[in-house]
């Protein structure tokens, strides 16, 4: 079944986009799930119908990482702290707020990552068909710590 989704995310600052990867390396190789790589190293937020950003948006005042994996609908999410606000104004105060690692139950080795104070708010487009997932960007702004 082919599917069409569109997601608000917000893009990794290079730091925490490295640890992402280095994580989804790991499991990886203790695993061979080839869904470790299915989406970027992005924050999902939370699903839209939207075709373009909002124009006012304030930035978040810091994102972190300090909770295990879990799993839930099918994905292994890494819970992300500090969107609450940013999902609610967005219109999507029940979405994800994690990082996607892949679609099945593994255990993750213990790691630590630097807090999210950069923040660039995206439209993420991904079409699933089958087992592969195509994915772009569709627009992008930087949103600044007390400017909305």
């Amino acid at each position: 079944m082919d599917m069409t989704e569109t997601w608000f995310v917000l893009r990794l600052p290079q730091q925490n986009e490295k640890e992402v990867n280095v994580l989804r390396k790991t499991l990886f190789q203790m695993t061979g799930e080839p869904t470790t790589r299915f989406l970027p190293p992005v924050v999902l937020l939370g699903k839209t119908s939207m075709s373009s950003l909002p124009r006012m948006v304030k930035a978040p005042r810091q994102g972190i990482i300090n909770q295990p994996p879990v799993f839930r609908n099918g994905q292994l999410i890494l819970p992300v702290t500090g969107f609450e606000e940013l999902a609610a104004e967005l219109g999507i105060p029940d979405g994800i707020r994690g990082i996607y690692l892949c679609s099945r139950r593994v255990s993750v080795p213990s790691c630590t990552f630097h807090p999210i104070d950069d923040f660039r708010l995206a439209l993420l487009e991904t079409q699933w068909e089958q087992e592969q997932v195509r994915w772009t960007f569709l627009s992008e702004r930087r949103l600044w710590k007390g400017k909305a």
